[in-house]
């Protein structure tokens, strides 16, 4: 099982951008942009999210069938998703066997995903 220091460890080998502000819990800037992703270490799942955006005001039937399509075709780890009324994107590792690569490629997937699917996400709110 991995331990928060672990974690720690991986984000500075990665060279992250990283706040700790209480144990198990880091909180990185998703480079290029200005959203964060939030960790959260609760043995034995590590959980990611990053607050996207609010509901958009109009359109939300394509903005909710845009979502499920990238879910469906193009997110490799984790969803979109609502809490309340923001989108999110979250996911979960678990950490008995964790490694560098995997946390890497779960941030790296995250982040690209966000920049990919940003210009169109862009569109519901003009």
């Amino acid at each position: 099982m991995k331990t928060n220091e672990d974690i720690e460890n991986y984000l500075r080998q990665m060279g992250a951008n990283f706040e700790s502000p209480e144990e198990g819990l880091w909180v990185l800037k998703v480079e290029p942009s200005d959203l964060v992703l939030v960790m959260k270490h609760e043995p034995p799942i590590l959980e990611f999210m990053v607050h996207v955006a609010k509901l958009p005001q109009k359109n939300l039937e394509a903005f909710f069938r845009q979502l499920l399509v990238w879910n469906a075709t193009e997110v490799v780890h984790g969803a979109y998703g609502v809490i309340d009324d923001k989108v999110v994107v979250t996911t979960a590792l678990q950490t008995e066997n964790l490694d560098f690569n995997e946390l890497q490629a779960a941030i790296e997937a995250i982040a690209l995903q966000l920049q990919t699917h940003y210009a169109e996400l862009k569109k519901f709110y003009v």
